[in-house]
């Protein structure tokens, strides 16, 4: 395979980390956000750390597992975990989550894989990130690569066909895993669903037929929750835009502005499941049911059965915190209608969890 195709999106390899290091600390915005980050932590200690990194592993232990305990520290009740014992160190995967938090979700996921003695994964991201510069070179040092976001269709397909191109290159040549989330951008009602188009951009770079495809890719979903939504408030926000026929237009440091709202804000309770991973035989039963379905009245595909199937393990796996219980008993005795008010929208947010998990 050519991987000069790749260069545009591949995260920086160890050799070209000093030099966006570099471009880092040349960076002004590097101190502006170092003191929202850490407002105790001198700036020099912050530059002189930044300078001493070489690779992406360096980067990962000197800067985002210190980011991380301190956010961790600050701002939450604590992380648990269950489902990683399920992993082999030697095996990659496609890791498939449920995306709540901009930054956070594939942080503390890369973070656990590494303490659970797992290598490090590689993460896919929206590029409406890369209008920072700082960001989009700590993105790259940082084993991330971008996914486009906007533009005509022509554009649209030529990237998502780049990108499954690329996802493949590194779950099969790199023989490293891949964090990718299960839907373009967060979840803004709390309810989590796999996009189908997604699981088809996964195939679209390999000429074997789905189940082959497929089963190639070793997909494991993956259920983050946070007992407290850092960000709820910018999600309700939107909604109620788009509830009141409002075309919503994100302000340009909106993204930036999100990322470390996530970061700064009470998170309360943090749980992620690894969950079963999807098996040869169900990827079988889903390409199956599919072709039974086209013969009746269902327009069902194999993908939109696969979604289905990564939606049921999600919700499982997904960890009900008080939060979600008791906005479920609100809900319960006084189900929203709309036009629904912030207050819905804010309590469809954690409800929407505890409805999905009894659907199962």
């Amino acid at each position: 395979m050519n991987t000069d195709e790749f260069q545009h999106i591949a995260p920086y390899e160890d050799e070209e980390i000093p030099a966006a290091i570099q471009r880092v600390l040349d960076n002004p915005l590097l101190a502006v956000v170092a003191r929202k980050l850490n407002p105790d932590e001198d700036i020099e200690r912050v530059r002189s750390r930044t300078a001493a990194i070489t690779t992406a592993d360096d980067y990962q232990r000197m800067v985002m597992f210190p980011l991380l305990m301190h956010v961790l520290n600050t701002t939450s009740a604590g992380l648990t975990t269950e489902g990683f014992e399920l992993l082999e160190r030697d095996k990659s995967y496609l890791f498939v989550s449920n995306h709540r938090d901009i930054s956070l979700d594939a942080a503390l996921f890369t973070m656990q894989l590494l303490r659970h003695n797992l290598p490090a994964c590689e993460i896919a991201f929206g590029d409406n990130l890369l209008a920072n510069s700082l960001v989009a070179e700590l993105a790259r040092i940082n084993r991330m690569f971008p996914i486009l976001r906007g533009g005509t269709r022509k554009e649209l397909y030529n990237a998502a066909l780049l990108v499954s191109r690329y996802i493949r290159h590194v779950l099969l040549e790199k023989h490293r895993s891949v964090w990718i989330a299960q839907r373009n951008g967060r979840t803004k009602n709390g309810d989590d669903r796999t996009e189908p188009g997604l699981l088809k951009m996964f195939a679209a770079s390999s000429e074997a037929d789905f189940v082959p495809s497929m089963a190639q890719l070793n997909i494991v979903p993956v259920a983050i929750s946070y007992e407290i939504e850092p960000c709820a408030e910018y999600k309700v926000r939107e909604q109620m835009a788009v509830q009141s026929g409002i075309h919503y237009e994100k302000s340009p440091d909106e993204d930036v502005k999100s990322v470390l709202h996530g970061i700064l804000q009470p998170k309360g309770a943090i749980h992620i499941t690894v969950c079963e991973p999807i098996t040869t035989e169900e990827l079988e039963e889903c390409a199956s049911s599919a072709q039974q379905s086209q013969q009746g009245v269902s327009s069902n595909t194999p993908y939109q059965a696969l979604a289905s199937l990564l939606d049921k393990r999600i919700y499982k796996g997904y960890h009900l915190h008080p939060s979600n219980r008791e906005a479920y008993e609100k809900y319960r005795q006084h189900p929203p209608v709309e036009p629904y008010t912030e207050e819905d929208l804010m309590l469809k947010i954690y409800a929407n969890p505890v409805l999905n998990q009894m659907s199962i």
